[in-house]
């Protein structure tokens, strides 16, 4: 078959036929001429039937080892193109491709080969494999042709599944090599998706792929949804590229962050610009940051989904992270040079080309602490401890098993939840199982657990839960495949471990050293890479020092200003009463601080970025009709919440009471789009929205550890029967209590200070903070049900004291401020009484409300209560343990360090109730103090970043 018409006209680039010779002497000519020829049919023979090395000295090597790297691969019943040693000089015609011709030639292949499945060398590991996704053919981008020697690949990479493992996303990356030329002479980049829904076995195939965006201009970072497809071609005068090289799944599975880099004319990557795109995998916008002075590899964001990492490849590569909320609250024009900073500098080792480190979101251990990392030109696995933040070298090529030829043939990474095993996929179709030492350390054993003959393994995730543990390897012939792991053949290993640095080598090694073990292959090697890695580390330990005293006085300074920035910014708030905030009823929270922007335009310049916009059928649906035996929580202030599934994914469906006029749909859109623009990792994030007829609804994610007051108090509230709420955890201990308050402050200071206009929450209370699953300092807490009180004032004209009145009895009223219940006063310290209260409430497991001791009549403020025992002079050894928790008390007299942590927090939540508002301290300075007291407590988790 041959194309025709000529679309994608371009020459054929120089063919490894023509190799250069040098005539040393007439005598000779024709033995020289003879033994040319010879040398270049055996490296054409060489180069197209076997696994090749690839050129490293091109930026784009990483792109170009594709091109010839499967032919040795293949079975006999491949197509193979024919060759005829000399160069082709004619343009490429292939403009105006016949559809029917395309699927022809591509259902012939596809059906040859499509019962193929990777070969296991270890059953007692991997005990079933399975097909799961097939691609079919893209009928705007050219397939393999043997007469016009055009050799195509379709490759799946960066993986990515949802936490529940229904619904895979993916980088579709399609290429094009003609005349076995290393570089890609058409290329074609989408970011797809692909569902699935269980069976009765499990788990069914993925169904449905379908496009999330296309590729776009790298100068065009912003925008909506790219439908339609961009070729590439080389040196075709086209715009450059964005080239995603890493991507990873925000954890409300709304978006994608996208590392992505430059891809020039000729099809290299520019390794001097570089961005992080966050892509809406609702509807396919994009918004763009970019990182200057970064040359960028990779993306993951650990395990919480709290930092986002990358490597930045400039001499000496450092791993770098960033908070992950910023990253959505930045724009491009407020992006900070230091948006992502350093974590871990890779050691200078002579000979080595760290030029490919790639982070992988499956390359970190459950906890988050540590990082392993895969390097796709030397073809080591390096592991980075992020809390003691130092790098360690693995496993060098030798132990992998990589020839010198073949070490770029590493491709992917993925380790267990564990951190004991690690498994590496490489082009060559090869899955290795890595078993480490200690967690975050080197290498003992490696061994070929599988192998696909047909083609290469380009992309690798994993997926583990409770019960079952897979692997998911994607190919680059459209192929992705589930490999079963049999958990009790896995590796078990030693803790992480963090002994102080060893003192530095002697200057000499005696040459009575023992050899290496014999069953190390190239453990000499490996050895004398760790003598090199050692002296890199230790060498410049003096300059380092010095280089920290002077960051220490640096940071120490900024941090200063910071802080009195804050101050001086909080004062200003304090004075906004609700006439300021409400004279920006139009007004819009910008990406950063600072910025605004007016609700200007029609309804569709509106709409929210990354929320999506559900039918009201289908949330009626997925909530039986907003059945009872949906309901969760009581009834709350705003609306009554539903529990919900859709797409395999757990919501909260909040109908807010009221009616809306046809006036006010614009405005609860408006409001809607606000909500959306506000993100922080302690503050749940807005997901969707409804606004059909006269119905408002918000669509949240579904928290399976419920509220704090259900978690304080053990009371399961009103939980309907479908709701799969699970049963309420156990009493929360004190390194949790002071976490959560901690981790509450730092939401209300980024609505207080980070958003302009600043946001007064006003509805503070232990049921409006909601938990995750978890334990210790790595629980998490979400803020809840910001914004709602000014959405219900200005669509159904309910009054504040109304909304704050209407709350049960037992919530809302004993946190209100004296100054708001009696005056109507209105400001940011309203929000730092109510943090007071909690406090309070986590101290002393009380809630906030109880009946009032006879002889008197009516209730008792929690504030009240304890204020007796909280005098004007607290102290350390006698502080009030009596007014504690039943369950807090022993740990308190028992243990200095957390006696003094109460204490702190007991003054904390006494200043912050004083009773005239400008006598509290703002929520900034109260976030600081939580985070001082844990610190002193040395609590290091999550909520102490």
């Amino acid at each position: 078959m041959e194309f025709r018409h000529s679309q994608y006209e371009e020459t054929g680039p120089r063919g490894y036929g023509d190799c250069p010779s040098r005539v040393p002497g007439r005598a000779s000519v024709l033995m020289m001429m003879a033994l040319v020829v010879t040398i270049c049919a055996i490296a054409i023979v060489l180069r197209y039937g076997v696994n090749a090395a690839y050129g490293r000295g091109a930026v784009s090597n990483w792109h170009q080892q594709d091109s010839c790297q499967s032919a040795g691969n293949r079975s006999a019943n491949s197509v193979r193109p024919s060759w005829h040693g000399s160069r082709v000089s004619h343009a490429l015609q292939i403009d105006s491709l016949s559809l029917d011709e395309q699927t022809t030639f591509n259902s012939r292949f596809l059906e040859a080969t499509d019962g193929i499945l990777p070969t296991v060398l270890n059953a007692d590991l991997i005990v079933k494999r399975t097909k799961v996704l097939t691609l079919t053919p893209s009928p705007v981008f050219p397939t393999t042709n043997t007469s016009s020697l055009l050799e195509c690949r379709d490759i799946l990479e960066n993986l990515v599944l949802a936490l529940n493992g229904s619904v895979l996303y993916y980088v579709r990356d399609q290429r094009c090599f003609f005349n076995m030329s290393r570089i890609p002479s058409h290329w074609l980049v989408s970011v797809r998706r692909a569902a699935r829904m269980p069976g009765a076995g499990g788990w069914g195939a993925f169904q449905n792929d379908s496009l999330i965006s296309y590729w776009w201009v790298f100068n065009d970072p912003d925008g909506m949804v790219l439908s339609s497809a961009t070729v590439f071609k080389q040196d075709s005068g086209m715009e450059a590229m964005a080239y995603v090289n890493g991507m990873d799944l925000w954890y409300q599975g709304t978006t994608l962050v996208l590392g992505v880099q430059k891809l020039a004319s000729n099809a290299t990557l520019a390794d001097e610009r570089a961005m992080v795109t966050l892509l809406s995998a609702v509807n396919g916008s994009r918004r763009s940051l970019p990182l200057p002075g970064l040359v960028t590899a990779g993306m993951g964001l650990d395990p919480t989904k709290t930092n986002a990492y990358l490597v930045d490849l400039l001499d000496p590569p450092r791993v770098m992270s960033a908070e992950a909320a910023s990253l959505l609250r930045t724009s491009a024009s407020t992006a900070d040079d230091d948006l992502f900073k350093p974590e871990a500098t890779f050691p200078r080792v002579t000979g080595l080309n760290l030029s490919r480190l790639m982070v992988r979101p499956q390359g970190f251990t459950s906890d988050g602490s540590c990082l392993y990392i895969g390097d796709q030109r030397e073809g080591n696995v390096w592991t980075v401890d992020l809390l003691a933040r130092n790098i360690t070298l693995a496993a060098d090529p030798n132990l992998i098993g990589l020839e010198e030829r073949n070490r770029g043939n590493l491709r992917e990474i993925a380790v267990t939840r564990d951190g004991c095993n690690a498994f590496v996929a490489d082009i060559g179709g090869q899955l290795r199982w890595m078993q480490l030492k200690a967690q975050c350390g080197e290498a003992q054993r490696v061994h070929i657990v599988a192998r696909y003959r047909e083609r290469g393994f380009w992309g690798l995730a994993i997926h583990e839960d409770d019960n079952q543990l897979r692997l998911y390897v994607g190919t680059n012939d459209g192929r992705l495949f589930e490999l079963e792991i049999n958990r009790s053949a896995l590796h078990t290993c030693l803790p992480l471990s963090r002994p102080p640095p060893p003192n530095p080598p002697p200057p000499t090694i005696s040459s009575s050293s023992q050899p290496p073990a014999a069953d190390s292959p190239g453990s000499a090697q490996h050895a004398k890479r760790h003598r090199n890695l050692t002296l890199a580390v230790y060498l410049p330990v003096a300059i380092v020092a010095v280089s920290a005293i002077l960051a220490g006085i640096m940071v120490a300074v900024f941090y200063y200003q910071r802080r009195e920035g804050r101050k001086r910014q909080e004062g200003a708030l304090e004075r906004c009463g609700p006439t300021a905030r409400d004279s920006s009823t139009s007004s819009l929270v910008g990406s950063g601080r600072g910025a605004s922007i007016a609700h200007e335009g029609t309804m569709e310049d509106l709409l929210p970025f990354n929320v999506t916009a559900y039918p009201l059928e289908t949330l009626a649906f997925v909530t039986g009709n907003f059945s009872a035996d949906y309901r969760i929580g009581d009834n709350g202030a705003f609306g009554d919440v539903y529990w919900g599934d859709i797409g395999g994914r757990e919501v909260a469906v909040k109908v807010m009471r009221g009616d809306i006029t046809a006036e006010k749909q614009k405005q609860f859109v408006a409001e809607v789009t606000t909500l959306s623009r506000l993100h922080h990792s302690n503050l749940i994030d807005l997901i969707g929205y409804c606004q059909e007829g006269n119905s408002c609804i918000l669509v949240y994610p579904f928290f399976r550890g419920g509220s704090l007051c259900a978690r304080l108090h053990n009371t399961d509230g009103t939980r309907g029967r479908a709701s799969r709420a699970g049963p309420v955890g156990p009493p929360l201990t004190l390194v949790e209590r002071m976490c959560i308050a901690f981790q509450i402050a730092k939401g209300l200071r980024y609505l207080h200070t980070d958003v302009d206009p600043p946001i007064i929450h006003r509805d503070i209370k232990s049921s409006n903070v909601l938990l995750e699953d978890g334990s210790g300092a790595n629980l998490r807490a979400v803020v809840a049900d910001f914004g709602l009180a000014r959405i219900c004032e200005s669509l159904f004209h309910t009054q504040a004291d109304a909304i704050a009145w209407t709350s049960h009895v037992a919530g809302t009223q004993g946190y209100m401020a004296p100054e708001y219940l009696v005056r109507g006063k209105l400001t940011v310290k309203n929000d730092v009484y109510a943090f007071g209260v909690l406090l309070l409430e986590l101290l002393t497991g009380r809630k906030v409300l109880t009946p009032a001791p006879p002889p008197e009549i009516g209730w008792r403020t929690l504030v009240q209560w304890v204020t007796p025992s909280l005098g004007r002079h607290l102290y350390v050894d006698d502080i009030p343990i009596q007014i504690l928790d039943t369950c807090l008390r022993e740990q308190v007299r028992n243990d200095a360090a957390m006696k003094r942590m109460v204490a702190g927090a007991l003054l904390l939540a006494r200043d912050c109730v004083e009773e005239v508002d400008s006598s509290r301290p703002t929520i900034s300075a109260a976030a600081e103090r939580m985070g001082s007291l844990l610190s002193g407590a040395n609590v290091r988790g999550r909520a102490n970043r």
